[in-house]
């Protein structure tokens, strides 16, 4: 993280104290699922909670070059999908390696943030963007991508948003804009756009809430694969899928464990993230909403109320 990140040890420190928020979150739930029966709903969804604890500190962990920590968090990753599936028992033996994997997150966690000092005033909003263009080009670079984030909206509206809670949510959806949306550069061309994929972020306030919007100028959503992914993967019976609208269609996308992609990735096919965002954003009292037009844009807005995001 030293070397790979351009943000300063006090930068960091936020950073790391996200992470810290993520895995003592992990820590509660993989406590409660001593002795857990997953057949239980409540057990079972402190499995989903953890599972969604793991995979946000995944993506933060890419984000700031701890690898050490994102591969291991990949791998708890695959444990825990098996036990959602059923395809591992959680018994002792299972639950102790839980313990551990916790454990070896938080070491390499306490080693990364040795002498940082806290972050204070305007720097923490001022890292917050930083965040999101370095994120973009990480992970655009990643999957041979040419991506151009662009920063606009009201200076007031700006300023109003809790980007430290914000910043998870956000991380998400921009890494669904870079990795779903935006085509690889010949593909692009072929389609008859430039080469450079953008992804706009842009937020206003409107009445007694505060919004933000990021679209990308990508591939959009393709309704009908949604559909087939969610018969294939038993969300929903075929009568309902082929009576499903649009709105409807895109409301899946929303749904825990769902995913159009058919191979588990270092970013995507785990069925987590909108539904990550929805959860988290739904804590602040706040909504998303998501547009798209196949071939063309996919848009999603978060509103929170102005209370909490002059606070």
């Amino acid at each position: 993280m030293d070397e790979a990140s351009p943000f300063g040890a006090s930068a960091r420190h936020q950073l790391l104290a996200e992470a810290q928020d993520l895995l003592d979150a992990a820590g509660r739930h993989v406590a409660a699922l001593l002795g857990a029966d997953l057949r239980r709903p409540a057990d079972a969804e402190h499995l989903s909670e953890l599972f969604r604890a793991v995979h946000s500190l995944k993506g933060l962990a890419g984000f700031c070059a701890l690898d050490a920590v994102a591969g291991l968090a990949h791998v708890i990753e695959d444990l825990l999908d098996a036990l959602g599936s059923g395809r591992v028992d959680l018994d002792a033996g299972t639950h102790s390696l839980l313990l551990d994997s916790t454990a070896a997150l938080g070491r390499h966690l306490l080693a990364a943030g040795a002498g940082v000092a806290p972050l204070a005033g305007e720097a923490g909003r001022m890292l917050a963007f930083e965040r999101m263009d370095r994120e973009v080009r990480v992970l655009s670079r990643a999957l041979s991508k040419d991506v151009r984030l662009v920063v606009t909206g009201e200076p007031r509206s700006l300023d109003r948003l809790p980007m430290d809670a914000l910043g998870g949510p956000l991380a998400h959806v921009l890494r669904n804009a870079v990795d779903h949306g935006i085509e690889l550069p010949d593909e692009r061309v072929a389609r008859g756009k430039r080469r450079e994929g953008t992804i706009a972020v842009r937020a206003w306030q409107s009445g007694s809430l505060v919004a933000l919007e990021v679209e990308d100028d990508g591939a959009g959503i393709d309704v009908v694969a949604v559909r087939s992914a969610s018969l294939a993967r038993g969300l929903v019976g075929r009568a309902a899928a082929e009576a499903m609208g649009e709105r409807e269609l895109l409301e899946m996308l929303f749904r825990p464990g769902f995913s159009t992609r058919t191979e588990v990735t270092a970013t995507s096919g785990r069925g987590v993230g909108l539904d990550v965002v929805r959860s988290a954003i739904a804590r602040l009292g706040g909504s998303v909403g998501l547009r798209t037009r196949h071939g063309v844009y996919t848009r999603v807005i978060v509103t929170i109320p102005v209370t909490l995001a002059a606070v």
